[in-house]
């Protein structure tokens, strides 16, 4: 998702300067730093995605230990 929207704002870059007769340097270090945000949200997100699973993981195995608890207690 986060490359689907850093190449559409690059081609949408692209055309912008094509428009408005940019210097090549400005649209490089503007596509430097998109490319730059783009990586940095996407370890961001992937880090926060880990996270989560591993503290649904840690939620799930939980719940698994405490009803096999019960339901070795309600053999009794």
């Amino acid at each position: 998702m986060v490359l689907i929207a850093y190449l559409s704002i690059n081609e949408g870059l692209d055309s912008f300067t094509r428009t408005f007769h940019i210097k090549e340097l400005n649209v490089r270090i503007l596509k430097e730093g998109l490319f730059i945000t783009a990586t940095f949200g996407l370890a961001c997100a992937s880090t926060i995605l880990f996270l989560e699973s591993a503290n649904h993981f840690k939620l799930l195995s939980n719940r698994m230990s405490k009803l096999s608890i019960w339901s070795f207690a309600n053999n009794f």
